[in-house]
């Protein structure tokens, strides 16, 4: 059985332009500048989660990835059942897991979030 997991992004995912990807997109098209990364929540994580996701052997956009962060930004992920978490800056996260993501390929897909907003911070719980 699978287990489950939750990625904190804990004031760290910001509201700004960044770069569009789309399925079926070539690598020229996806690395092209567009503002929906940054127009609301949403839309930072579901760019997270398509950056990360691919086939084996499609190269990352690292620098969009990095754009979906502030400065200090924290990916905290946790497995079900884990007695500690792992505290990630997006540069750890791109060290450690970049390239197995390239090499073996990896899709992820979120099943639950859960927003904590006051303000223009935000604190998401996403499950995956």
């Amino acid at each position: 059985m699978k287990s489950l997991r939750s990625l904190a992004l804990a004031a760290a995912l910001t509201l700004s332009p960044g770069h569009a990807f789309a399925q079926g997109d070539s690598p020229a098209e996806a690395a092209a500048p567009a503002p929906n990364d940054g127009a609301s929540i949403d839309a930072l994580i579901d760019a997270t989660y398509a950056v990360i996701s691919g086939p084996a052997g499609h190269k990352r956009d690292w620098d969009r990835f990095r754009a979906l962060f502030t400065e200090g930004a924290l990916m905290i992920p946790r497995a079900v059942g884990a007695k500690s978490l792992r505290r990630l800056t997006p540069e750890d996260y791109i060290a450690r897991s970049g390239p197995f993501l390239e090499r073996e390929g990896f899709f992820e897909r979120e099943t639950a979030r859960s927003v904590n907003q006051y303000g223009d911070v935000a604190q998401v719980f996403s499950t995956y």
